[in-house]
C-alpha cells in the first residue's frame, strides 16, 4: 500500500468506502423491507379473516349455530391454502384445515406470530369475531425467497459499485492532479545545469497555485545559495593554489641549501608531504565546484581504454609491489569507450588506490575491462574486508568516512569526484559487491566503435 502511486491510493480508498456503504445500506435494508412485508402479510391476513367471517354469516345456507362443525364449501377457494382452524363459544375445533394434519393452531387473539410449522417459518394469526375464533397462517417463503434474492443482489452491487467507485475516482483523480504532474516534470528540469528553471503557475487560484508559488520562492532562494557555494569552493579553491605553490616552492628551496641539516631536512620532507596533499585536496575541491556550477570542461573522444590508462596500470603495479599485492589485469578485446582521457585517468587513479589502501597484506588487486550492452566496464576489486551495510548508501557522499578507514589516509572526496567525473562523461561509478569475494567498484561510459585515440 505504501508504494501505490496516490491516484491509486485515493481510488481504492474510495472504491472501499463505495463498498462498504452499500453493504451496510443493503443489510440495513433487508430487515426493514422484510417488516415491511410481514406487516403488509399481517393485513392481508386480517383482511382474509374479515373475508372468511363475513362468509360464514351471510353466505346462503351458511350454518346457524356456531356449535356445530363448519363444512369446507363455506372456506373460500382462495383461501384453502392456508392453515386453517376454526373453534366454536366453547373451544370446540369446527373446522381444520387438511394441511395442518392434526396440529394445534391456538394462540392468543390478535396476536401474530412467526412459529416454525412443518420445517418451514410460518405466520399465523389469531382473530376473533362473535362466537367464532380464527387461527389462519400461511407460510413466509415468498418473504425469505425474496430476502434471498435481495442478498444475492446486494452481493452482487457491492463489488460493481466498488469498481465503479474506483473507476470514477480514478478519473477524478487524474483529472485533479494533472497540475501536479505537470509541476514534477517541470522540477524535474530544475538542476544545476538550470538552476534559473521555474515551475510554471496554474491558472486557477487554489492551493497548488499557492504551493507552486511558495515552491519557487524556494527555488529561488536555493539557487543564489548554491550559486554563492559554488562560486566560494571555485573562488577559495582558486585562491588557495597560489600560496601553496609559492610554500612548496619555498619549502624545496629551504630543503636545498646546504647548511640545511639532515633533522631539518627530513621536517621539510614532512612538510611537503603535507602540503602535496593539501594541493591534491584543493585541486579535488575545484574541481567538484567546477561540476556544481556545471562549468566542467570535457572533451569525449573515443578511446581504447588499456592504452589510455596504462599510466595509470604502471603506477597501480608499483603501488601493489610497495604493500606486497598481486595485480591481475583482463581486457576484453575492443574495450573503446567515449570519455576525457584526463578525467578517466583521474576516475581510476581514485579507484585504483582505494583498492590498494584497502586490500589486507598479501592479496590480490584486480582490474576487469569487458563490454556490457552499450557500455565499456572496467571493475577494480580488492581483497580487503567488506564495507558494512550501513555505511554502503553513504560511501559516495564527500568527506563520508566510515569506521572501516578510519586508519586509511584521505579526505573522503576520492569515490565521489570519480562518480561525479564519470557522470560528466554520461557515464557513472558504482559499487558492485562487497562481501567475502572482496570490494568491486566499477566504471563504465558508454562504448564507441569508432577509430581509437589512445592519447590523454
Amino acid at each position: 500500500m505504501k508504494r501505490l502511486p496516490l491516484k491509486a491510493k485515493v481510488s481504492l480508498g474510495a472504491a472501499l468506502v463505495t463498498a462498504a456503504t452499500v453493504l451496510a445500506a443493503g443489510l440495513a435494508t433487508r430487515p426493514i423491507i422484510f417488516r415491511l412485508q410481514l406487516n403488509e402479510l399481517d393485513t392481508l391476513l386480517s383482511e382474509n379473516a374479515g373475508q372468511l367471517f363475513h362468509g360464514l354469516e351471510n353466505f346462503r345456507g351458511a350454518p346457524s349455530d356456531f356449535r356445530k362443525p363448519v363444512a369446507e364449501r363455506f372456506v373460500p377457494v382462495s383461501l384453502r391454502g392456508r392453515y386453517l382452524e376454526i373453534e366454536g363459544p366453547e373451544g370446540q375445533v369446527l373446522y381444520r384445515s387438511a394441511n395442518l394434519r392434526g396440529t394445534d393452531l391456538t394462540g392468543e387473539p390478535g396476536v401474530l406470530r412467526t412459529v416454525p410449522l412443518f420445517g418451514r417459518q410460518t405466520r399465523i394469526g389469531t382473530f376473533r369475531h362473535g362466537y367464532l375464533t380464527l387461527h389462519m397462517g400461511t407460510r413466509l417463503g415468498t418473504l425469505e425467497d425474496m430476502q434471498a434474492q435481495l442478498l444475492g443482489i446486494l452481493l452482487w452491487i457491492v463489488p460493481v459499485s466498488a469498481g465503479a467507485g474506483f473507476l470514477a475516482t480514478w478519473l477524478l483523480a487524474h483529472w485533479a492532479l494533472r497540475p501536479v504532474v505537470q509541476l514534477t516534470k517541470a522540477a524535474q528540469r530544475i538542476d544545476a545545469e538550470h538552476p534559473d528553471e521555474r515551475l510554471p503557475m496554474p491558472v486557477a487560484n487554489d492551493e497548488i497555485a499557492r504551493l507552486t508559488e511558495v515552491l519557487n520562492r524556494s527555488f529561488e532562494r536555493l539557487q543564489k545559495a548554491y550559486q554563492a557555494a559554488a562560486r566560494f569552493s571555485s573562488d577559495a579553491s582558486h585562491q588557495l593554489k597560489t600560496p601553496l605553490a609559492v610554500l612548496r616552492t619555498a619549502l624545496e628551496e629551504r630543503r636545498g641549501r646546504p647548511e640545511t641539516g639532515l633533522a631539518e631536512r627530513e621536517e621539510i620532507n614532512q612538510l611537503l608531504g603535507q602540503t602535496r596533499r593539501l594541493s591534491g585536496l584543493v585541486e579535488d575541491l575545484l574541481v567538484l565546484a567546477q561540476a556544481d556550477a556545471g562549468r566542467l570542461q570535457i572533451e569525449t573522444k573515443a578511446l581504447a581504454l588499456p592504452l589510455a590508462l596504462a599510466p595509470q596500470l604502471d603506477d597501480l603495479d608499483a603501488l601493489c609491489d610497495t604493500r606486497g599485492l598481486g595485480l591481475r589485469q583482463q581486457w576484453e578485446e575492443n574495450m573503446v569507450g567515449l570519455g576525457d582521457g584526463r578525467r578517466l585517468a583521474v576516475i581510476f587513479q581514485n579507484l585504483a588506490e582505494n583498492a590498494v589502501k584497502y586490500s589486507v597484506a598479501g592479496g590480490e588487486v584486480t582490474v576487469d575491462g569487458r563490454r556490457s550492452g552499450e557500455q565499456v566496464v572496467v571493475s577494480v576489486v580488492n581483497g580487503g574486508r567488506p564495507i558494512p551495510e550501513e555505511m554502503r548508501e553513504r560511501i559516495f557522499e564527500r568527506f563520508h568516512r566510515g569506521g572501516r578507514g578510519e586508519d586509511v589516509a584521505g579526505h573522503g572526496l576520492g569515490l565521489n569526484l570519480a562518480r561525479e567525473l564519470a557522470r560528466a562523461q554520461g557515464g557513472d561509478v558504482w559499487l558492485v559487491y562487497s562481501d567475502e569475494r572482496g570490494t568491486c567498484f566499477a566504471l563504465g561510459l558508454p562504448a564507441a566503435a569508432v577509430p581509437v585515440d589512445a592519447s590523454v
